[in-house]
């Protein structure tokens, strides 16, 4: 479930208006609204958001500005993110931010709500290449993973700046089940000894390579919102293989168990 209350910038997607114009997030900054996406797949999700209510919202919009300005909703025009409404006056032309704070806010404001679900009949799979850069001190047997680079394509991106910050988060995950991260079980108390972040170690700030990402440019899906492909836990699945097969290489031998502090010290800040 992700939700975006208006008045706060909206970092999960871009809107776009019913003729397929762009409609940059902070011209809905009005009013309370909430967008709600129950979903397994997020590019399911955003096509509900993008045919329920983008492409489905001028009913009601039409409706909400017909009982403000009293006038003909076949007459009430979108075009190019800006409002056009006939009066007695002559007609009024508002962005689509002034045309939504006119129907919200005052003594008789409204909210204006729909619903639409949307069943998916495809599912494009997103793709992502990782490359981990190793050192190993042989006679510690002390690893340490300097610089991590993954490129993904995940269709169009619709805000590659999530995207981005994404796949850096994945790739932390990545790590952390590469290096340190494991649920130890005590047979005699017969419960996960591991229970709190406190004795179950995942990476902070301190234990981060460098990273670089990269997104596939000319990349389009026909079956997503707007040409995007999902980018979820793509990014976590490559990058223990990665580090393990840097580790095999340098060390000559086969990674057959992770994380590899069951048989390497990982981490520390020593260079090479």
């Amino acid at each position: 479930m992700h939700r975006g209350m208006l008045g706060k910038k909206l970092g999960m997607a871009t809107l776009f208006s019913s003729e397929g114009v762009q409609i940059p997030v902070t011209v809905l900054e009005v009013g309370p609204c909430i967008v709600t996406q129950i979903k397994t797949q997020t590019t399911d999700g955003y096509n509900a958001v993008q045919v329920g209510f983008v492409e489905k919202r001028s009913d009601r919009v039409n409706k909400a500005l017909t009982g403000h300005f009293k006038t003909d909703p076949e007459k009430i025009r979108f075009e190019k993110g800006r409002v056009l409404i006939p009066v007695e006056e002559g007609e009024v032309d508002l962005s689509f931010r002034e045309a939504a704070a006119k129907v919200t806010f005052g003594g008789k404001g409204t909210v204006i709500m729909g619903r639409y679900s949307y069943k998916a009949e495809d599912s494009p799979l997103p793709f992502a290449v990782c490359w981990a850069k190793v050192a190993v001190d042989t006679v510690t047997r002390t690893v340490k993973v300097h610089h991590i680079i993954q490129a993904v394509d995940v269709g169009t991106p619709i805000n590659p700046e999530v995207v981005r910050g994404q796949v850096e988060g994945g790739i932390s995950m990545g790590l952390g089940f590469a290096l340190m991260e494991q649920i130890e079980f005590d047979p005699r108390a017969k419960k996960p000894s591991s229970s709190d972040l406190l004795h179950y170690k995942i990476p902070t700030a301190l234990d981060m390579p460098e990273i670089q990402v990269y997104i596939a440019n000319n990349s389009y899906e026909p079956t997503g919102p707007f040409g995007a492909k999902s980018v979820g836990e793509l990014p976590a699945v490559p990058v223990a293989a990665a580090v393990a097969n840097a580790v095999a290489v340098a060390t000559g031998e086969d990674i057959t168990t992770l994380p590899l502090s069951k048989s390497f010290v990982t981490g520390g800040s020593w260079k090479y």
